[in-house]
């Protein structure tokens, strides 16, 4: 309340930790962010690897590819 923060985005991963019935008794709206993983070239061009690094990212798509890929994802 200090803050008047109410929205809490978390990865995906802690669907499993966290409840959003607990965070609401607090005043706090939980939510969990997913990325869309899109496969790109990488150079393993045989299978696409993903979630690697940024880095990986970077190296494949450019600056442009990387502003492209983090805005692809959900938030439920």
């Amino acid at each position: 309340d200090y803050l008047g923060i109410r929205d809490y985005i978390n990865p995906v991963g802690g669907m499993t930790l966290y409840g959003k019935d607990e965070f609401a008794e607090h005043g706090m709206n939980l939510m969990f962010h997913q990325a869309n993983l899109s496969p790109y070239a990488q150079v393993d061009s045989q299978r696409f690897c993903p979630a690697l690094s940024i880095v990986d990212v970077l190296m494949c798509l450019g600056v442009a590819g990387v502003s492209r890929e983090l805005k692809n994802f959900n938030i439920k």
